[in-house]
């Protein structure tokens, strides 16, 4: 996922996602600023990885990498 993690991103969705799937690796690439705290507790699961705040010329290469 690339944006900015706010509060009216399913963090509940994300959390079902990445416990159902173990062999998925999520990359959430975003602001946590303004972040709830269902969002924040997926940095506890091993499958989920927070990569910060990225440049808008950065994007492209990451996207790229994305298998979804």
């Amino acid at each position: 996922m690339v944006g900015n993690l706010e509060p009216k991103t399913d963090g509940e969705l994300l959390h079902k996602l990445a416990t159902e799937r173990p062999s998925y690796q999520l990359a959430l690439i975003g602001s946590t600023h303004s972040a709830g705290p269902d969002l924040l507790r997926l940095q506890e699961l091993p499958n989920v990885t927070f990569f910060g705040v990225v440049t808008y010329p950065e994007v492209r290469a990451w996207i790229a990498r994305l298998d979804v």
